[in-house]
């Protein structure tokens, strides 16, 4: 049995000082109410049972103040230290069409599913058009992070076009040695991914795209149904950008076409964790310590409550 809080017990030096006060009865006077005082010296004789009962109630009560456990052999436990983090991107391109509901809308779907197939990975989550911001921290809370993807909204931030070189640069924050993102995205306008490819190689970065657009691609919707344009007038169409491909496959990443199967994010999910070489188990060590604190504590108040309930004369 270990004791956690041995300090307690020079409480005990109070307890020696009260019952030498005991001597005295006109002392005892000063010191308590005359309903108390009648508790503690009972009869002419000054019995002293209830007195030995209130001595005891202090004494069990630093007892159970010290904290008396008793320890078990401690068990380990595996814990998962996968941390991962997915980016949204949040474009005007993002709000077309072409997939039903639209093209981020449907990202959040596919967010939502993925987080049903998680278990102890912690996710931090990003969002980024021509800059990136940090939504979400890693956590292991997908509630909070599935609340968190469905309110985000594109109409507070700048969506003139999207990074995924702003994108890499911003996962600095997390300060991690190795970094997965999983990107959902119509794959950005760049037409030239190569300083991304090399800022992802340098800072250990794998890039998972899960491609979120068809090749036809769709008009971009603006506010009162109207369409955007370009400078001459005529109505942008935004298409799947296949050139990110080359980027998150060199990058030691993956990439995946969109698809209405459950399963797909999954697989590309579990294609991140077995090539990141953070996948590793860490072993837990948790104590399994018995607290008897209940059991002086609870004789603490009988042994304060017998005077009350039982006087002896």
């Amino acid at each position: 049995m270990t004791i956690l809080y041995p300090q307690a017990y020079w409480l005990l030096f109070f307890v020696f000082v009260f019952v030498f006060m005991y001597r005295s009865k006109d002392t005892l006077k000063k010191l308590f109410s005359s309903k108390m005082f009648d508790n503690i010296i009972v009869g002419k004789d000054k019995n002293k049972l209830n007195f030995l009962w209130l001595i005891l109630s202090m004494v069990f009560l630093i007892i159970a103040i010290s904290s008396p456990v008793i320890s078990k052999k401690p068990i380990k436990v595996p814990q998962q230290s996968e941390k991962f983090v997915v980016a949204f991107d949040i474009s005007a391109s993002m709000k077309v069409e072409d997939i039903f509901p639209n093209r981020l809308k449907f990202s959040k779907l596919k967010f939502s599913e993925l987080l049903d197939n998680l278990k102890d990975e912690r996710v931090s989550l990003f969002g980024f058009s021509s800059q990136a911001f940090l939504i979400s921290a890693s956590t292991g809370d997908y509630e909070s992070l599935r609340l968190l993807s469905k309110n985000i909204n594109q109409e507070y931030v700048s969506t003139s076009g999207s990074s995924i070189y702003e994108l890499l640069k911003a996962l600095k924050i997390l300060k991690n040695s190795q970094t997965a993102v999983l990107v959902f995205t119509d794959g950005t306008d760049e037409t030239n991914f190569d300083k991304s490819l090399k800022y992802a190689k340098q800072n250990n970065i794998k890039i998972y795209t899960y491609m979120i657009a068809t090749r036809q691609g769709g008009t971009i919707p603006l506010k009162n149904n109207q369409q955007q344009k370009d400078q001459n007038g005529n109505l942008v169409v935004s298409s799947a950008n296949d050139k990110i491909k080359n980027l998150s496959i060199n990058s030691g990443g993956a990439y995946l076409r969109y698809s209405f199967e459950k399963n797909d994010i999954k697989k590309l999910f579990d294609n991140m964790r077995q090539k990141l070489q953070a996948n590793k188990i860490k072993i837990k060590t948790i104590k399994q310590d018995m607290y008897l604190y209940q059991v002086p504590l609870g004789l603490s108040l009988v042994f304060f409550l017998l005077p009350f309930v039982g006087r002896v004369r």
